[in-house]
């Protein structure tokens, strides 16, 4: 699942990013990390949310004796701390874009193809 899911997360994002220059061909093992990184957030979560936030806690004997924090939402979490790095490394958020403090209101948003027109 996670496998099929970052080649199609590569095929949206890979053509994207090379389009505006920020990639190259020697970026493309990072790439491949961001892609199998959000794949396998996107199975946390939907897990997480399958399962819900906690998990029964029983003993040797089958019996509920309390909750603990169901570990996908703990990866889901740890996951999504290591996307946002690697986002920041690839322009992917306002504040690498712009630098902190310097992102712009978006009140007239056109779309990315027409921004890339103005360049």
């Amino acid at each position: 699942m996670v496998e099929g899911r970052s080649l199609e997360i590569w095929n949206e994002i890979a053509p994207m990013l090379y389009s505006l220059g920020v990639i190259t061909k020697r970026d493309r093992f990072a790439l491949a990390r961001y892609c199998i990184t959000y794949a396998e957030w996107e199975a946390a979560v939907d897990i997480g949310r399958k399962y819900g936030p906690t998990i029964t806690v029983k003993d040797k004997a089958g019996n509920p004796v309390g909750l603990k924090m169901n570990p996908q939402i703990r990866d889901a979490r740890t996951l999504a701390m290591l996307l946002m790095k690697l986002e920041a490394e690839f322009g992917m958020t306002p504040a690498s874009r712009a630098g902190v403090g310097q992102v712009q209101d978006n009140k007239n948003d056109d779309s990315l193809q027409e921004m890339l027109k103005r360049g």
